[in-house]
């Protein structure tokens, strides 16, 4: 079957897919179909913007006269309120000093100051009056040079009402000429208010007023909405009527269509303005629209270029994205084709009733269809359901969980040979032109559940000797002993431990170490008895439970698996000999639970090893030594970080003449409540712990510290030397710490001598000739201590840079009565003599044996002759001492 290209296109982005789909509908059709009527809608545009600003000129000029009729309103109202308030603030002014003069009943006066206010105003104050408290008639006064202007009646059955400081303006006829502005002043001096009354020729306001318009280039008249006091009628008109305070000439207008008209309110009453544009600024309005549609027509043009090269874009962008999209499209089908003819899992397309659409070559290896015989095949034919068919659930649930979930199942499947396996189906669904489908995946798993069952099996034997390992031992050796607990019986435990068997596998390799292990298991297995159980607990350790036996039966089993063992392995074609530490331990006896049991078993294993006894059964005194040694080495890692480890030194006299050539240092524990521990209780302890090493390094920093201090007073004990034990010789990179642990004291290597018995330096000839001569060089001197205890032999002596050799204490404690003792003594000092090296005798406790060693011709002597070993500030006063006597 091919691959369904809907399928494919259905699995490219979301995001690609909704672009590709826009990009066809609107570059494509809008770009392809719509170019030219973007064309005629610019071209459109252009002409319209053109005609609009050539056909509105009218427009134009009447917004230019709104303005410029906005500025002239500002103007005029500018004007009108500072000529009022300038005649409010003289009134005030006039109205207090008449108010003196009316309290002193001088009206001559009063009438004379009225006279001088209305004269500094002339030709714009008309007449005044002013009512004062208590007065029923006014002060009046009328200006002379207004000719022709009647006395203006100021008697009114009723004053206007207004608040003090306020200001109302009313006008009145004078017979047909312009209208006065009458203006009523209360005005409060001293807590008393009176009124004053100013009639304003409105002649200078209007002059002000033609002067703004004419600066505007308008031409104006004015009016105001007042109540009107007619004289000759004494009658008021309503509030709402209108007169008008400046007319314009009929000839300043161009035309009455262009007006501008605004009002504003000052004094409680309301001004009217209209104003018509006058010629000049109409032309110059009217000159200014031309260039307008020029630049609109320009603007027009670039909007049209534009326009076009955003189609032609579109165009060319539009069949770029197609393309692209293309090209993608073939890229992901050839990539998903390629996924789907090489993975290694089957891959099967199926509708939601479980119809086979398509499969991947996986599918057909797997389930061993080939071609068409996948068009009639149901999901049901592949996969075994538990029950009925469970297939249109599944699929159910899958297209249920949307695309972008997928479920994991396990199930069985089934080949076209009918083999059935085990497999892991992952489906997920998707859709394919608005249809449904499942995309299944499955892997078979027969290899990995053959694995998981190895893996399960393996958790509980070995994979050696095929017997029950220690995690399956002791579940069944608990389940025996609640068994036996319940009938009050015995069980008998035995734990075995291989002689030697590391040196089988480093010798003949890991292969005749494994037959060396079946081989074992076969000799167990033909000890025990059906009831009993064997088991490899570690490398070479077995463990045998014995039920319904005591100790006496337990020993005799070892006995007979000892003889078993003891018998020659044969393995490629070789022969030898290994041998067998079993240690007995006896349920309830020795243990209530199986972890004891075992533990106490390997104990006496681990007992009978160290002391060559074979086979040997626990007792409750080896559980105190096992815990007393515990809890020394928690106590020695304590010592060892608060400082309680120390150095005790010995001093080395040359024998010639008695004079100190160096120190030994000698490791104490000075335990805060047991004391001072020789080295004997806690050094070995220290080696099998690994804590040696720690110890060393500790020790070397006091003999560092130590050697400074001395020198600071002036005493100088020669060399001081430390022991290496064997364990700590095979560590590589020893040599470089010590150098680089002396350098970083402050010391240097010259101050210090390392001592190694000769049984450690043999142990590892080459290593320890390496780290010796690493060390010689670095400036520390090398002496063989116990020398005479181990090999002796010149061939590997000759190739340590050792300077000195010790003989050990043992060759001269009988000296010299022992003739066999004096004869090794005598053959050290000359063999050592001849190889350039010198001799110094260990335990060196009496007079006779310090002239044996003279007159042998030893160098030098250490022992409690000269000195026992010292502490600190003793071994100072002992240096001190023997450095005055020389």
């Amino acid at each position: 079957m091919a691959v369904p290209k809907l399928w494919l296109i259905d699995r490219v982005g979301v995001i690609d897919r909704i672009g590709v789909m826009m990009m066809q509908w609107l570059f494509g059709r809008l770009a392809r179909h719509g170019l030219a009527f973007i064309l005629i809608v610019a071209v459109a545009a252009n002409i319209g913007i053109y005609l609009h600003f050539s056909q509105s000129k009218t427009q134009f000029v009447q917004r230019g006269v709104n303005h410029r009729g906005e500025l002239l309103l500002y103007d005029i109202k500018e004007i009108v309120r500072k000529h009022l308030e300038t005649t409010r603030g003289l009134a005030a002014y006039v109205y207090s000093e008449l108010l003196v003069h009316h309290h002193m009943s001088e009206w001559e006066e009063a009438r004379t100051l009225l006279r001088e206010f209305v004269s500094i105003h002339t030709g714009a104050l008309a007449q005044a009056a002013v009512y004062l408290p208590d007065s029923r008639e006014p002060i009046q006064y009328t200006d002379p040079n207004m000719s022709g202007l009647p006395l203006l009646p100021l008697g009114m059955s009723k004053l206007p009402t207004i608040q003090a400081g306020q200001m109302l303006l009313t006008v009145i006829q004078s017979d047909g000429k312009r209208p006065l502005l009458r203006t009523f002043h209360k005005v409060c001096a001293r807590e008393k208010c009176g009124m004053l009354v100013v009639d304003i020729a409105i002649q200078p306001v209007l002059e002000q007023v033609l002067q703004a318009a004419d600066k505007r280039q308008l031409s104006v008249d004015m009016s105001i909405s007042v109540s009107v006091h007619v004289p000759e009628r004494g009658d008021v008109s309503s509030p709402d009527a209108v007169i008008p305070l400046y007319v314009r000439a009929p000839d300043t207008a161009v035309s009455s269509s262009i007006v501008w008209r605004g009002s504003f309110e000052l004094a409680g009453r309301q001004f009217f303005v209209n104003a018509v544009a006058m010629p000049k600024l109409i032309e110059s309005l009217v000159a200014n629209v031309k260039p307008m549609a020029i630049w609109g027509l320009i603007s027009g043009g670039i909007i049209l270029l534009l326009l076009i090269l955003l189609g032609y874009n579109m165009l060319y962008y539009s069949k770029y994205l197609r393309q692209k999209a293309r090209k993608r499209l073939q890229g992901e089908q050839c990539r998903l084709k390629s996924i789907m003819d090489y993975v290694q899992d089957a891959i099967l397309f199926a509708t939601v009733d479980g119809a086979i659409k398509h499969s991947n070559p996986a599918a057909c290896i797997l389930f061993g269809y080939r071609g068409n015989e996948w068009d009639t095949l149901m999901l049901d034919d592949l996969v075994l359901w538990e029950g009925e068919s469970q297939s249109g659930s599944l699929l159910a649930e899958v297209i249920q969980s949307g695309c972008r979930t997928a479920s994991t199942y396990e199930v069985q499947a089934r080949r076209k040979n009918g083999v059935i396996f085990p497999a892991e189906l992952v489906a997920s669904g998707f859709q394919v032109m608005g249809e449904q489908q499942v995309t299944l995946m499955l892997r078979d798993l027969s290899e990995q559940k053959n694995v998981e069952a190895k893996l399960e099996w393996l958790s509980g034997f070995d994979a050696v000797t095929k017997l029950p390992n220690r995690s399956l031992f002791t579940d069944r050796l608990d389940k025996m002993m609640a068994l036996v607990r319940r009938e009050k019986r015995q069980l008998g435990l035995l734990v075995l431990d291989i002689d030697r068997f590391k040196e089988v596998n480093d010798a003949l390799g890991f292969l005749a170490g494994d037959q060396v292990l079946q081989i074992t298991t076969d000799r167990l297995l033909g000890l025990v008895r059906e009831s009993d159980s064997t088991a490899r607990l570690d490398s070479d350790e077995f463990a045998i439970m014995l039920p319904d036996a005591g100790k006496v039966d337990a020993m005799q089993m070892a006995e007979k698996v000892k003889e078993a063992l003891c018998l020659p392995y044969e393995v490629g074609g070789q022969a030898f000999l290994l041998g067998v530490n079993i240690g007995v331990a006896v349920f309830p006896n020795d243990g209530e639970d199986a972890e004891t049991l075992v533990k106490h078993a390997t104990t006496a294993m681990h007992y009978a090893k160290k002391r060559d006894l074979n086979i040997h059964c626990f007792e409750s005194v080896m559980e105190d030594r096992l815990k007393n040694r515990l809890v020394m080495e928690q106590e020695l890692v304590k010592a060892l970080d608060e400082g309680q480890i120390r150095l005790y030194y010995q001093s080395k006299h040359q024998l010639v003449d008695s004079k100190i050539i160096g120190l030994e240092g000698l490791v104490r524990w000075q335990h805060p409540e047991k004391g001072l521990i020789t080295p004997d209780r806690f050094v070995p302890l220290a080696e099998e712990s690994g804590l040696i090493h720690s110890m060393l390094f500790v020790l070397l920093r006091q003999a560092c510290q130590d050697a400074k201090t001395w020198r600071k007073i002036g005493v100088f004990p020669g060399r001081i030397g430390l022991n290496l034990s064997a364990s700590q010789l095979i560590r590589k990179g020893l040599a470089k710490e010590i150098l680089t642990t002396i350098q970083e004291s402050g010391a240097k290597p010259e101050w210090f001598e390392i001592e190694i018995t000769e049984t450690a330096a043999m142990s590892d000839l080459e290593m320890s000739a390496r780290m010796m001569q690493e060390l010689v060089d670095g400036g520390v001197s090398i002496a063989i201590d116990d020398f005479g205890t181990g090999y002796s032999s010149l061939a590997y002596l000759k190739h340590l840079p050792a300077d000195w050799l010790k003989i050990d204490m043992a060759f001269i404690h009988n000296l010299p009565d022992d003739k066999d003792d004096a004869a090794i003594v005598h053959s050290t000092i000359a063999m050592a003599h001849a190889l350039n090296k010198k001799v110094i005798a260990e335990g060196v406790e009496t007079e006779i044996q310090l002239e044996f060693l003279r007159h042998e011709g030893c160098d030098a002597i250490q022992g409690y002759l000269f000195s026992r070993p010292l502490s600190v500030d003793e071994t100072r006063l002992h240096l001190k001492r023997y450095s005055q006597k020389w």
